[in-house]
């Protein structure tokens, strides 16, 4: 465990590793149907010099293989551009925004291509405590293809005489003369075998106090796995913090870490908190649970497959007949990549994120046509045809069929009017 208390500074570097119409037709793209996010990005409140506004600091992690990169000579080169906007709640009124380009230089075209690879960049914004909406466009100046994200966010107040700064989760770190160097983990993923999780937030304090500091981690069952508590003494003003939450042991879920802040007479001050995912080492980025992943196997294993691999004794056991299991259909043993593995739980999260309605998307009917059969070569949408109800048509050429979901309820729960049946119900990549 270590928690200090220095002079940061944020280090952004080459991150490596880490319907309208009644009628309408779309021909579904990889865009469409992509699996991972098109950049990531993040928003934090720390205290403005400003008493009455509060600086957000905007994180933006962008992807290599997102960008065109151009050869110059033995270098590869890419340039984007970035506009932020800040708007009000209604989103009309705009706030503050930020213009900005960015360039990417490499020696390596292996890195060009891959998304593990990033350039973070970091811009400062201060603006008055309200609720705000956030809108992001990246446009690659190369192809001209934009990528665009927002999100509704609180713009916090520190008017308090203990109060606490939004909590960044910290990918790696070393201490140089000047303070402490750190580099920000903008997805907020790790691997169930990080040993400890790094965070930087920031106290403020009206006056000298004696704190008592509890550092906690959620796990996935809503159970502390993490619990410690310190007491401090700071000064008036802005105290910067850095703390490693040590000897940890993940499984794979969503986590949140927790620093609540307690005065002299163990009053509560403040409490803030920060989700993050953890990731089994060696599996997709989407499986979060093993027990519902085993679950998910329906449209590729068979019951008694899947009984077999839940009778393991405990989590360590499932996971290997888990694994064993996925080995064996791995279509290219001699690399790192299990194309079948991750293309199935890549649907699963497709699935999940587009067609929850009542019941997860994996378990609905257009769920698990895409589960099995993949992206559509195309939808025929109709959500407002007149004496009738909203209706889409699959089609896939390839195999000659097409499939009608029809919303009988209004709601959006749109059911698959011709069943599945005999070859066509086999999980096809």
């Amino acid at each position: 465990m270590k928690m200090m208390r220095t002079k940061f500074i944020v280090f952004l570097l080459l991150l490596l590793s880490v319907p309208s119409a009644a009628q309408q037709k779309n021909k579904p793209t990889d865009d469409t149907f992509q699996r991972n996010p098109d950049f990531y990005f993040e928003l934090l409140n720390y205290s403005a010099s400003d008493s009455a506004k509060t600086r957000v600091d905007l994180f933006i992690n962008m992807p290599f293989d997102k960008v065109k990169f151009i050869k110059y000579g033995e270098t590869f080169k890419a340039e984007y551009g970035i506009t932020a906007s800040f708007y009000a709640e209604d989103k009309n009124t705009l706030l503050a925004e930020r213009v900005w380009t960015e360039k990417i230089e490499t020696m390596n075209f292996e890195q060009t291509i891959s998304s593990k690879n990033a350039n973070v960049s970091l811009k400062s914004f201060v603006v008055p405590p309200q609720n705000v909406f956030v809108k992001i466009v990246v446009e690659d100046r190369d192809t001209r293809k934009e990528y665009a994200a927002e999100q509704l966010f609180v713009v916090r107040k520190f008017d308090a005489p203990i109060a606490v700064s939004d909590i960044l989760i910290v990918n790696s770190s070393k201490t140089e003369n000047v303070g402490r160097t750190i580099v920000p983990n903008i997805s907020k993923t790790i691997l169930n075998d990080l040993e400890a999780l790094p965070v930087f937030y920031e106290i403020y304090l009206k006056k000298p106090e004696k704190l008592f500091i509890r550092y906690n981690i959620i796990g996935p069952d809503e159970k502390a796995v993490y619990s410690r508590i310190f007491e401090v003494e700071l000064p008036a003003g802005r105290s910067q913090m850095y703390y490693e939450f040590d000897s940890l042991a993940f499984t794979a879920g969503d986590y949140n870490a927790v620093v609540t802040v307690n005065d002299d007479e163990y009053n509560l001050a403040a409490s803030v908190n920060k989700s993050f995912v953890s990731l089994l080492v060696g599996l997709p980025f989407v499986i979060k649970n093993l027990d519902k992943a085993i679950d998910q196997m329906i449209y590729i294993a068979t019951a008694t497959e899947i009984d077999e691999i839940k009778e393991g004794q405990n989590y360590q056991e499932r996971l290997e007949s888990f694994l064993n299991w996925w080995k064996k259909k791995d279509p290219t043993d001699n690399t790192q990549e299990n194309e079948v593995f991750n293309e199935y739980f890549r649907r699963v999260e497709y699935a999940n994120r587009n067609f929850t309605h009542y019941t997860e998307g994996w378990r609905t009917d257009m769920g698990m046509v895409y589960i099995i059969l993949g992206a559509p070569s195309n939808i025929d949408r109709h959500p407002f045809d007149y004496d009738r109800k909203p209706y889409e048509i699959w089609e896939y050429y390839e195999l000659n069929r097409r499939f009608v979901f029809v919303d009988n309820t209004g709601f959006g729960d749109y059911r698959l009017t011709t069943p599945l049946y005999g070859d066509t119900y086999r999980y096809r990549q």
